[in-house]
């Protein structure tokens, strides 16, 4: 026999390799300010991953010396309250978590600002959330808006969450 034949023979007596349990999603690799707001989205989405592992690729997310820019109610994004929503979840104390962001293509600032050089600025124009503590009570919120801002590491490849400002809510065209 060829090996090639005694290859096949091997293959075949295995079967397919099936996935032990569900597949934690993909966390976009933060070479982009886009990746960064999606990166958001998929870790306070991920149902498969511990509360450790979650606030650890989101800690990696933001700059050393992050500022969160927020009017009273505050947001859920910022890392102490993102610990205790991604533990709650894990332990069950939280039935269900979800976030969306829609936010446009990042820009660069306008006028420029010394010391920022290559920075991006990014309008989220829509941010919802979504805390259930059991499948018929909890919390809802949608239409929030933010500026979100971000800067690469030297060479570019690399990029970091540094500022993030919740903006007032538009108000209804009556």
């Amino acid at each position: 026999m060829t090996a090639l034949t005694l290859c096949c023979y091997a293959c075949a007596d295995e079967g397919p390799t099936i996935p032990s349990g569900p597949q934690a999603p993909e966390i976009p690799a933060p070479t982009s300010p886009e990746n960064l707001v999606r990166a958001v989205e998929v870790i306070f989405n991920d149902t498969v991953r511990s509360a450790s592992e979650r606030l650890r690729e989101y800690s990696n997310l933001f700059a050393p010396d992050f500022e969160f820019h927020d009017p009273p109610p505050r947001y859920p994004f910022i890392l102490e309250e993102a610990r205790g929503l991604f533990e709650g979840q894990e332990s069950g104390d939280i039935y269900s978590l979800r976030a969306s962001i829609v936010f446009k293509p990042a820009a660069d600032l306008d006028p420029p600002e010394p010391g920022r050089e290559n920075w991006k600025v990014m309008f989220a124009s829509n941010i919802g959330f979504r805390l259930l503590m059991t499948p018929s009570d909890g919390y809802e919120e949608n239409g929030g808006q933010a500026m979100i801002l971000a800067y690469p590491t030297a060479g570019g490849s690399r990029w970091f969450i540094a500022e993030w400002f919740v903006l007032p809510r538009p108000r209804p065209i009556l």
